[in-house]
């Protein structure tokens, strides 16, 4: 193989590396606000994230931004991140984290969050509570107890039983709930 050619090849193996790789984030978001209130360490620990994140900008490290947002109750940033996530890839981690942020302000799209991270990783239990309690919260009692017991199933615990009790009661199934509820009990 003549010289040419062997750099065409390497540079269609380099091509093909990038493109099955961690993709880069083409926008670095910015940091929160801080006000002279917020505590030194959180303040710095968000600024290790983004500088890291700046120095390598890519799908993983911007989620890690995101969760140490999360973490950090800077909410809706986080959710921006996540979106930029979900801009590149599917992601289960950035789906089911943007529905847990969701679950309580706006239901009905923690749902669509859920639906699509359990899509990509039917295996995760306590994204199937995190379903059942937004049905829940919608009145969709038959399939919140659906969602919870399918939780259950996967991974029993005082959480899911103490979900599934408090879905039974709002059912008016109160025999199975308080049983239900012993188990989360004890």
């Amino acid at each position: 193989m003549n010289l040419p050619q062997s750099w065409i090849l390497l540079s269609v193996f380099a091509l093909a590396l990038v493109a099955c790789g961690d993709k880069s984030v083409s926008t670095i978001p910015s940091l929160p606000d801080f006000d002279d209130k917020t505590e030194a360490a959180v303040v710095a620990t968000i600024r290790d994230h983004h500088e890291k994140l700046k120095a390598d900008p890519s799908l993983t490290n911007l989620r890690e931004y995101g969760k140490v947002l999360q973490a950090h109750r800077r909410e809706q940033l986080a959710l921006a991140v996540y979106k930029s996530c979900l801009d590149q890839k599917e992601d289960f981690e950035s789906l089911y984290l943007s529905a847990r942020i969701l679950k309580r302000k706006t239901p009905e799209k923690a749902r669509q969050f859920l639906e699509r991270a359990l899509k990509v990783r039917d295996d995760y239990a306590p994204a199937y509570l995190d379903l059942a309690e937004v049905l829940e919260l919608s009145g969709e009692f038959g399939k919140a107890l659906e969602a919870a017991r399918k939780g259950q199933s996967l991974e029993p615990s005082a959480l899911s039983h103490m979900t599934l009790g408090r879905i039974l009661v709002a059912m008016k199934k109160y025999e199975e709930a308080v049983s239900e509820l012993e188990i989360a009990n004890r």
